[in-house]
């Protein structure tokens, strides 16, 4: 059973963006996929205490936020998009936005009773893992 009053953090990647939103409440962050936008997610990371953080693999996007979150001391894994998209169908979630996919990935981030925390050498030699 996982623990309800643990807050766990959402991330979807996009080129230029990060969404975040948080389980449980509603916070939700935008930030640009920068320097500055990964000071602000840090911020809002440790404003809000987060305990672990989850992130979906996004096509190559996600290895500046992955070389962060691992620099980084709060747990946190890269999730594949099917284990998502499972998710989302046992959830009967079928709109797809940046916002709504970073709730869900909170909500199964949360929902996770084995947390597989990046490492501080996952990916950094195998490139041909997404």
């Amino acid at each position: 059973m996982t623990d309800n009053s643990m807050i766990c953090a959402g991330i979807d990647v996009g080129k230029s963006h990060l969404d975040i939103a948080l389980h449980p409440g509603k916070a939700r962050l935008r930030v640009t996929y920068d320097t500055a936008g990964l000071k602000a997610l840090d911020a809002f990371l440790q404003e809000h205490d987060v305990s672990r953080i989850g992130f979906e693999a996004s096509g190559g996007y996600e290895w500046r936020l992955l070389a962060h979150l691992r620099a980084g001391k709060r747990p946190a894994a890269r999730l594949q998009p099917a284990q998502l998209r499972f998710f989302a169908k046992s959830r009967l979630k079928r709109a797809k936005n940046d916002r709504l996919d970073a709730a869900l990935i909170a909500l199964f981030t949360a929902s996770l009773e084995q947390f597989h925390a990046l490492s501080k050498d996952d990916g950094r030699h195998d490139t041909s893992k997404n």
